[in-house]
């Protein structure tokens, strides 16, 4: 069909068509999202900032570095308590922070909420001193499933004349997604002709559902090609977060690294009036030598995006996970049908890889004011008096299953352990 056509019936009314074939009364009871097939992790997470030092010196010089003096500094990293995805076990949440090899906290004190789509920020502190080098080392349990989506319950959701708060907060603007480093604010002219284009302006007149598998479908065939491995590395080579540039670059060049395509997508979603987030995870793999491998999902960072969905019979929302990495890497094996929007989506809420990727972030900068150095890298600090203009960071992550029992794996899932 080609697309013009399916635009007219998608605007024509095709929720009415929609609701013949989902019964919202047979699914009542059902969950939308159903997690199936658990599996317990535990994230350590390394985050090091050093002061910038010169490398090239002649033979006659001593080395030039920086020294950091300050009164007090606040340091933070998101620790997401849940997702579609996962959950985090709070009492097993541990931390250490260093500063010059001394250790400063090593207790675990809480977290910092209300912040854009439910984040919440991990903080540690440090008063009155001088040095060069800092180090937080996190310990997150975290429960990840499998997830399907259910159809026909999806069909009781409807479009809330306000959005409860989490949801309603994914629509202030983000870094790498509605404005740069530095509060520069993108131009969002081109996203917003694309979603007009796509939804003749009014994206309420279809189920939200519909609604948001067409943008989805919209977004793949936009972007041309995805380039790069999409992370940034520091000077000493190692991995010091996510190279992004801003979505209406790629909405413009129709191309893009995955985390880009996904802000693509959270972008295009907010601009039609759905709240949505993104996430990003850590792909787990035993074999540490596949980091990074071009063509290999494993052991590497994870994106999505997850869109809310107004549920009257909880009388709140449930986030659906749109991975459209996978779905653009799946469009030619897998094409899409002329009624897609009204059938099940492999990587539309059918995620059958999460329980192997743990969510830690739902930004790639913390939604708050805070500096990190190069690429964004999920952390930031606050120094006062003021913070260095330039240091090197650097970020690891490394995964180990932890052992459950066999109760609680059943219980964890929504099929009796998959």
């Amino acid at each position: 069909m080609p697309m013009t056509k399916m635009r007219r019936l998608v605007t024509a009314g095709l929720v009415g068509a929609v609701s013949a074939v989902w019964s919202a009364g047979s699914a009542a009871g059902q969950e939308i999202v159903e997690q199936y097939h658990s599996k317990d992790w535990t994230l350590n997470v390394h985050v090091r900032v050093a002061a910038w030092q010169q490398r090239h010196i002649r033979p006659d010089q001593l080395p030039a570095h920086d020294v950091w003096s300050f009164d007090q500094t606040a340091v933070v990293f998101p620790v997401i308590q849940k997702s579609s995805t996962s959950e985090l076990s709070d009492r097993g949440v541990k931390s250490v922070l260093t500063f010059d090899d001394r250790v400063i906290d090593d207790a675990f004190k809480g977290y910092l909420a209300g912040y854009h789509s439910g984040t919440r920020l991990g903080k540690w502190g440090i008063i009155k001193m001088t040095g060069r080098e800092l180090e937080l080392k996190i310990q997150l349990p975290v429960t990840c499933s499998r997830v399907r989506f259910n159809e026909e319950a999806a069909a009781r959701a409807i479009w809330p004349n306000q959005w409860p708060p989490d949801a309603a907060s994914s629509f202030e603007p983000q870094m790498f997604v509605d404005y740069a480093s530095g509060s520069r604010p993108y131009d969002m002219k081109i996203i917003d002709r694309m979603v007009k284009d796509w939804t003749k302006g009014d994206v309420k007149k279809v189920h939200p559902v519909v609604a948001a598998k067409v943008l989805a479908r919209e977004v793949v065939g936009h972007v041309q090609q995805i380039a790069g491995i999409g992370v940034g590395f520091n000077r000493l080579g190692e991995l010091e977060g996510v190279a992004l540039r801003g979505v209406p670059v790629i909405a413009s060049t129709r191309r893009g690294n995955e985390f880009e395509m996904v802000c693509l997508l959270a972008s295009v979603y907010r601009r039609a009036g759905i709240p949505a987030r993104t996430v990003i995870g850590w792909d787990v793999n035993e074999d540490e030598d596949e980091f990074l491998k071009r063509g290999k999902k494993e052991n590497k960072f994870r994106a999505w995006v997850e869109f809310a969905l107004y549920d009257p019979k909880s009388d709140g929302v449930v986030w659906v996970p749109v991975d459209i990495v996978e779905m653009w890497n799946d469009r030619n094996r897998n094409p899409f049908r002329d009624d897609y929007w009204n059938r099940p989506l492999d990587h539309f809420g059918n995620i059958d890889d999460s329980d192997r990727v743990i969510p830690f972030a739902f930004q790639f900068h913390p939604p708050t004011t805070v500096r990190s150095y190069g690429s964004p890298g999920f952390w930031g600090w606050l120094m006062l008096p003021e913070s260095p203009e330039r240091a090197q960071q650097a970020i690891s992550f490394h995964a180990v299953s932890t052992a459950q029992r066999a109760a609680d794996q059943q219980n964890r899932s929504g099929y009796g352990g998959g």
